[in-house]
């Protein structure tokens, strides 16, 4: 996506004055028609690949302070000749100032002149673009031909309306000739500088981000249990700074400043502490007992020093003896500790005997435990299949499929599945091994 005129100045990324925690706003808007005024040329297409190698996808920009949920949204294609060629429908939230990336199930190409169209459900439009035209002097017509597998159509304004060719920054801003708006290999530099190491650099669309972790080695990991958005001017602020707003520092404690990320806030995530040296650890929320539920799922290996718990939302956590008084405003009963775990193992395992493929997802299917309706299904690259991770609850009886999105096209991937009562995980199913391709993979 090109940054020209307003864009330049929505995305002025590292501007820490532009990014002001009161602007942020939970507001959603509809796609029903309902808000067609606040949207009305401020949702626009910024992005699209129509080439088969790449994968087809369209990227949309919400211009407004307000979060926007698609649900509803239209994406019309019409030929050069404006004939109907296919309507697209759009899912997914756009928090407010960020983009967001919808896959096409085929190509949109048709030839210059061709026209999308962004229209809300009662039929109304909020935008519309031909592509392959210019309005100023350019060496060759881009809509002409159709982009490389590097290339797609970029729009460099909503009010000029052009197109031009480049390479593809799906779910990323174009730096090109804009010192605003860095490469994402620069904000993960940043990153490194500051000690914390993450697998970002390995997402290849950041406004749906799966399974991201931060991690500093021998203090502590934090693991996201969400699907995450971090192209809104917050977040990327937010990652800017990531020095003053992260804090494993010190051995037992983990801090993370998430108040100005609105789709961080409540983001569910695993948080692990390395190197404890305690017998019996509790775990203070903000110095003080737990009294909220904030915590889950606490385990400690005591030889290696190792805590484990789910938090339901970000802030302060120190691990201190179970004997040590907590702060007069709590009560050490509701202090979650280690220990304490009285939930039952899951007795049987899960047998994952068959998956169906696409290009980027995959449909897990395997038996159901009698005793419990969670299950934890963990994925990778790699033959040991934990690199992600992610905990459902499905229904105790029947089959249980789910499916995974967002892989790799082309790609081996390994998966597990093992069933979890809380803090209480069972035993890992069969490793099974399969590629994106788009066929269906037995057991035997």
């Amino acid at each position: 996506m090109t940054l020209k005129n307003s864009l330049a100045v929505l995305f002025f990324l590292f501007t820490v004055q532009f990014f002001s925690p009161a602007s942020a706003s939970a507001t959603v808007l509809k796609c029903d028609g309902t808000d067609h005024a606040t949207l009305d040329h401020r949702v626009f297409v910024t992005e699209f690949n129509p080439t088969a190698t790449s994968g087809h996808f369209v990227e949309l920009i919400n211009t407004t302070d307000y979060n926007l949920n698609l649900s509803g949204c239209t994406l019309e294609v019409y030929s050069s000749v404006n004939s109907l060629l296919s309507t697209v429908d759009l899912a997914g939230t756009i928090p407010q100032t960020a983009l967001l990336t919808n896959d096409l199930s085929s190509p949109v190409y048709d030839s210059a002149g061709g026209k999308l169209v962004l229209k809300e459900a009662d039929g109304t439009a909020l935008y519309s673009v031909s592509y392959g035209t210019y309005s100023g002097t350019q060496a060759n017509d881009a809509g002409a031909s159709l982009p490389t597998s590097a290339q797609s159509f970029l729009v460099d304004g909503h009010n000029s309306a052009t197109w031009e060719i480049g390479s593809s920054t799906k779910g990323w801003c174009n730096p090109t000739g804009f010192g605003d708006c860095p490469n994402r290999s620069a904000v993960i530099a940043d990153m490194t500088s500051h000690g914390v190491s993450t697998n970002l650099g390995e997402m290849t669309d950041w406004t749906r981000i799966v399974g991201m972790y931060f991690e500093m080695p021998q203090k502590g990991r934090i693991d996201f249990l969400s699907t995450i958005n971090f192209t809104d001017r917050y977040s990327l602020d937010w990652l800017h700074s990531i020095g003053q707003n992260i804090d494993m520092a010190t051995a037992g404690q983990i801090g993370l400043d998430a108040d100005t990320i609105q789709g961080m806030v409540n983001t569910h995530a695993t948080l692990t502490m390395y190197g404890l040296s305690l017998n019996n650890p509790t775990i203070l929320v903000n110095n003080a007992a737990d009294s909220n539920g904030i915590i889950t799922g606490v385990v400690y290996n005591q030889a290696t020093g190792t805590l484990t718990f789910d938090a339901a939302h970000f802030t302060t956590f120190t691990a201190v003896e179970a004997s040590t008084s907590a702060p007069a405003s709590s009560t050490s009963s509701s202090v979650p500790t280690a220990p304490l775990c009285t939930n039952v193992q899951p007795a049987s395992i899960p047998d994952l005997f068959q998956i169906n493929t696409s290009r980027k997802s995959a449909k897990l299917y395997f038996t159901p435990l009698s005793d419990t309706s969670q299950y934890y299904i963990s994925f990778s690259t790699k033959p040991n299949a934990e690199d992600y991770g992610e905990l459902v609850t499905l229904l105790r009886e029947g089959v249980q499929s789910h499916s995974v999105y967002y892989l790799k096209p082309n790609t081996t991937y390994y998966v597990k599945v093992r069933g979890q009562n809380g803090c209480m995980p069972g035993n890992w199913s069969n490793i099974f091994k399969f590629k994106t391709t788009g066929r269906i993979f037995y057991r035997y």
